[in-house]
């Protein structure tokens, strides 16, 4: 099968001493793995194509063989986007590897989803300008969660389904990925690793990040303190769907 696809480079390794596979994520198929042959020799004119967060236009073909670890095998192609400007800056850079292993470590292959693929694309769009660029990464990581299918309950006590009053802080359960009233969670013998505390400014930051555009989360005031919360929420959350560690856990 022959097809022609446009993506993200999300990660290379080396094959053989002249060899590397690209990991890309795709509009048309997902996240594929690509095989490109001679890439690493001097004389390769595509060895610009895989550097990470480049967007291109790829021609592959499906192989037969299983013997690269891959599914296609490049073709030829051309470069759309250089994406050079993520690269200018080490913050930006990191928040640019950030997004691509989160992908990565999200996304299975040939798992084709169209949303995916135009929220990294404006992301990538709006990140080298952002003024606020850890909120907006935040939400980025949210939307993703969300199109991942993997949203949870913020709106009401995933045990009484009553509405959340203006008590100030509630209690997340990572068993039933939903808030937990405080009524409920003396009714309930969940371990410190079952749950976690959170407060209501950090519950309503969250909700916006699904309501509100890139420009409006970039215009927002958050304490410092409420972005480390939903940061660490964020975090702990992935675990539970997550294929493998992430690479920046540390970092996050």
């Amino acid at each position: 099968m022959y097809c022609i696809i446009n993506g993200f480079v999300i990660n290379r390794k080396n094959f053989s001493e002249y060899d590397k596979i690209a990991t890309i994520y795709s509009l048309q198929l997902g996240k594929v793995k690509v095989f490109f042959k001679s890439v690493n020799k001097i004389t390769s004119k595509f060895i610009s194509f895989l550097e990470p967060a480049t967007e291109v236009e790829l021609q592959i073909v499906k192989l037969k063989n299983k013997n690269y670890d891959t599914t296609f095998k490049f073709a030829g192609g051309k470069v759309l986007n250089f994406n050079d400007k993520l690269r200018e800056n080490f913050k930006i850079y990191e928040y640019t590897c950030r997004i691509l292993d989160l992908v990565d470590a999200l996304t299975f292959e040939c798992g084709k989803d169209e949303n995916k693929f135009f929220l990294i694309k404006r992301m990538f769009d709006f990140l080298d300008h952002n003024k606020n660029i850890e909120v907006v990464f935040l939400a980025f990581v949210f939307r993703f969660i969300k199109l991942c299918g993997y949203m949870p309950e913020l709106n009401k006590c995933v045990k009484c389904k009553s509405s959340l009053n203006n008590k100030f802080y509630f209690y997340f359960d990572f068993i039933d990925k939903g808030i937990v009233c405080s009524e409920c969670l003396k009714t309930l013998a969940l371990s410190d690793l079952e749950k976690l505390k959170i407060s209501l400014s950090a519950i309503e930051l969250l909700k916006k990040f699904y309501k509100l555009n890139a420009e409006e989360i970039e215009k927002l005031k958050v304490d410092t303190e409420v972005i480390d919360e939903v940061s660490k929420f964020i975090f702990l959350y992935l675990q539970n769907y997550l294929h493998r560690p992430l690479r920046y856990e540390v970092n996050f």
